[in-house]
């Protein structure tokens, strides 16, 4: 299934806010480091030498909910995948699983969704647009394409240059969606394509 193709150029808005530059929250950056040894023990001292001083400097002085540009986060998603080479976006995987999604920033709207809809994959894809606009700025917008009884499509549109530019942040984010799985304690698959002349990535999910 094709992407829609222009919607940046049919909407000048959209394409103001994308060339602004993309940012992290800082508590995703700093999980990232402070767990990565409860995934592989050893690892967090290999991670953090991988990143140079100055950003690692603006990751640690930055506040939990404050903001890291690109310049400098993305030094922690590639670390992590140099380091723990495939097993990266597993890594990312677990992270969400167990620790971001109980961060008291999510956790509320998180628990909510379930409420009302229940656990199963699509009920966190509900919910991840809202999720993701708090933990992200200025990388894309998220929505959920398509949903059906085992089988759902959640897009990212208008993505910025830095989302090909770097594209361990794609490889993490296949972790990110494949913990709706473990989250609702279901096997799946996550196949993800990515189109840069539409400035979009499309991750298809079945269980």
């Amino acid at each position: 299934m094709p992407f829609a193709r222009g919607s940046a150029a049919a909407n000048p808005a959209i394409l103001a806010v994308r060339l602004a530059t993309p940012h992290t929250r800082g508590l995703a950056a700093h999980a990232a480091l402070e767990h990565v040894d409860g995934f592989r023990w050893g690892a967090a001292a290999a991670v953090r030498g991988r990143i140079p001083a100055a950003s690692l400097a603006e990751i640690r002085g930055c506040a939990a909910l404050g903001w890291i540009s690109v310049e400098h986060e993305r030094w922690v998603t590639q670390s992590v995948f140099d380091v723990l080479g495939p097993d990266g976006a597993e890594y990312f995987r677990w992270l969400v699983t167990r620790h971001l999604v109980h961060a008291p920033i999510l956790r509320p709207m998180v628990e909510r969704t379930t409420r009302l809809f229940g656990i199963d994959p699509g009920t966190f894809l509900r919910v991840a647009p809202m999720a993701w606009d708090v933990m992200f700025r200025d990388f894309c917008t998220t929505r959920l394409a398509s949903r059906g009884v085992q089988h759902a499509v959640f897009e990212l549109v208008d993505c910025a240059p830095e989302v090909f530019e770097y594209p361990r942040y794609v490889d993490s984010w296949c972790g990110v969606v494949a913990s709706t799985f473990d989250l609702s304690h279901v096997q799946g698959r996550v196949d993800c394509e990515r189109d840069p002349e539409a400035r979009a990535v499309r991750f298809e999910l079945r269980w």
